[in-house]
């Protein structure tokens, strides 16, 4: 497996992830069974940390990454070269000061731009899913956190449409997205969009059909470089994109 590397500067990167691989070893960095786990040997930080070394002793286990993307979601990552840009980035994450977009293939026809605020927590019942609550004091009561997400239908060649999957059951139909996140919670964009009975293609533990893939991919990132305290000029934006790979690939929907 190659790295995409669609943007280097010398204190951070912006890769690609596949689908299928974490984004960065979930315990010690230095556990020797971490550097077999996904296609090709590893997460993507150990991927990343092959061309770029100096991402190992960036953020602790982290290994530079300042967020992380879902196992099978693919699309931009970004990785810190250093920890004062690590701690810089990691802070415009946390206070949902990047811009970030998505693309998703939903079962259903959307026709209509739309915004969904629904708060997001545990999930009594499940420790691999997360939950949505409509209900303010349930929402409390289970320390649901806030959660916007925006959709807008993403019109579609002919030629294009026919690559992608067509679910069997239901309307038979499938809307492709542009979703902007302003919060960044677990799982948000899949439960919100499940949620209003458009899970996305693939994504079986939300309910979506099922699909050789699931079909989300975070294809823009905009944040503000972490400029150097000493550098007179005023920090400035950056903007790394990645075209979705729904348009060119040939899936075996159900």
């Amino acid at each position: 497996m190659s790295l995409v590397v669609v943007l280097e500067e010398k204190d951070f990167l912006v890769v690609e992830k596949p689908g299928g691989i974490a984004t960065q070893p979930l315990t010690s960095p230095r556990t020797p069974s971490l550097l077999r786990r996904g296609p090709g040997g590893g997460t993507l930080a150990h991927l990343v940390a092959k061309k770029f070394p100096e991402i190992r002793s960036v953020g602790g286990a982290d290994w530079g990454a300042v967020h992380r993307l879902d196992r099978d979601t693919s699309g931009l990552v970004v990785f810190a070269r250093n920890q004062g840009a690590y701690d810089a980035l990691r802070e415009a994450f946390s206070k949902n000061e990047v811009e970030k977009e998505y693309t998703a293939l939903v079962e259903g026809a959307v026709e209509a731009h739309g915004k969904i605020d629904w708060p997001i927590g545990p999930d009594p019942k499940s420790d691999k899913k997360v939950k949505v609550y409509r209900n303010v004091a349930e929402a409390r009561r289970n320390k649901a956190q806030e959660a916007v997400t925006t959709l807008t239908p993403i019109p579609l060649a002919s030629t294009a449409s026919e690559r992608l999957p067509t679910p069997a059951r239901g309307r038979g139909v499938t809307t492709l997205l542009k979703v902007v996140i302003k919060t960044g919670r677990r799982h948000q964009i899949r439960v919100h969009l499940a949620a209003i009975g458009h899970p996305i293609v693939g994504d079986a533990l939300y309910g979506g059909p099922k699909a050789d893939r699931l079909y989300l991919h975070a294809s823009r990132l905009k944040f503000r470089y972490p400029r150097d305290p000493k550098d007179p000029k005023p920090a400035r934006w950056v903007e790394a994109s990645s075209p979705s790979p729904f348009s060119s690939e040939s899936p075996s929907g159900r």
